[in-house]
C-alpha cells in the first residue's frame, strides 16, 4: 500500500473517530461577546435548562489555539521560539494542521463532556476573549453552535468602568476587548453570519422570551 493510501486511511479514520465522538459527546456552545455585554445573565437563563451544560468561563480552547497561532504568549520556556517549533511539526503531520485541530476537538469535547451531567446535550462555553480566536474556533469545531451577543458599546465602556475600575476612566486595561476584540468579532459575524446566532442584549432584557424561542430554534429544541 502506498504512502498516499495510508495517509488517506489515517485522516479517514481520525474523521471517523472526531464524528462518533459527535455523537456521543455534549455538542459545545460558543457563546461570543465583548466583556460587560450581558453574556453571564443569558449563560445563567440558559443554564436552568438540563439540556444546556456549562461552567463560569473555561479558558479551555485558548492555550490550544495559542500555541500555533499569532496571538502573543509570554512563557518561561520562549513562547516564540516555542510556536516555531509546534508550527513546523504541525505542518509535517499527514494531515498538516487539520490533524491537529482535529485533536483539540477531541480533546476539549472529552472535558467539555466530562463537565456535563446526565441528560445534557450542549455544553455551554462563555469565555470573553475567545473573540480573539473564533475564527479558529469554527475551524476545529464545524459543527458547534455558535452564539453571537451584541450590546450597545457605549454601555459596555460604561459598565467596565463601574465594575470594573470604581468609577475612574481606565479601560486601557480592556484594551484588546474593545479593539483586537471587536474587530475580531464584526469580521467573525460577517463570515460566518449565516451559521451564526445574533442576540442583542437591549432586545434579550426588554423581549427575553422572543430571544429565547430564537435560541431554542437554532439548537433544535421545542423550547427554553
Amino acid at each position: 500500500m502506498g504512502g498516499d493510501a495510508i495517509k488517506a486511511i489515517q485522516r479517514l479514520r481520525t474523521r471517523l473517530i472526531v464524528y462518533i465522538s459527535n455523537i456521543l459527546m455534549a455538542t459545545p456552545i460558543f457563546l461570543l461577546s465583548l466583556p460587560r455585554s450581558g453574556s453571564t445573565l443569558l449563560q445563567r437563563v440558559l443554564a436552568t435548562d438540563a439540556r444546556i451544560a456549562t461552567a463560569s468561563e473555561p479558558w479551555l480552547m485558548l492555550p490550544y489555539v495559542a500555541a500555533y497561532s499569532n496571538l502573543a504568549t509570554f512563557s518561561e520556556f520562549g513562547g516564540g521560539l516555542a510556536k516555531v517549533g509546534i508550527r513546523e511539526f504541525l505542518e509535517s503531520l499527514p494531515g498538516g494542521m487539520s490533524n491537529y485541530r482535529e485533536c483539540i476537538a477531541r480533546f476539549a469535547s472529552s472535558v467539555y463532556d466530562l463537565a456535563s451531567p446526565t441528560g445534557a446535550i450542549y455544553f455551554l462555553d462563555k469565555t470573553p476573549r475567545y473573540t480573539l480566536i473564533a475564527d479558529e474556533l469554527i475551524k476545529i469545531f464545524p459543527d458547534a453552535k455558535y452564539v453571537v451577543l451584541w450590546r450597545n458599546p457605549a454601555a459596555i465602556v460604561a459598565s467596565m468602568i463601574e465594575s470594573f475600575y470604581d468609577g475612574k476612566w481606565r479601560i486601557y486595561s480592556n484594551h484588546i476587548d474593545l479593539f483586537r476584540g471587536f474587530e475580531a468579532l464584526h469580521d467573525f459575524a460577517v463570515k460566518y453570519r449565516d451559521r451564526t446566532l445574533f442576540i442583542h442584549y437591549e432586545t434579550f432584557v426588554k423581549n427575553p422570551n422572543d430571544t429565547l424561542a430564537s435560541l431554542a430554534d437554532y439548537l433544535g429544541l421545542n423550547e427554553i
